[in-house]
């Protein structure tokens, strides 16, 4: 169950409407919420968690960096 938390929340996203937004809002801060608990008392499913936050970390880093290198291109003198 944890790891369908894990791997599916974010497509949530995309099934939202634009008058879900609170409501997604509010799923997403309790779910955080949830992942910081279960890593804090290192339940068995913590590394998992643990793992899954970092890669959504390096991918959203990567997306920036990604984003940042596309608009730099356009300006070159």
């Amino acid at each position: 169950m944890g790891v369908g938390l894990v791997l599916f929340w974010p497509a949530l996203f995309f099934l939202a409407g634009g008058d879900k937004k609170d409501e997604l809002a509010r799923l997403k801060g309790e779910y955080d919420a949830l992942e910081q608990a279960a890593i804090q008392k290192d339940c068995m499913i913590a590394s998992e968690l643990r793992d899954a936050r970092q890669q959504r970390q390096s991918a959203a880093k990567k997306k920036e960096q990604q984003t940042r290198e596309q608009q730099n291109s356009g300006f070159k003198p």
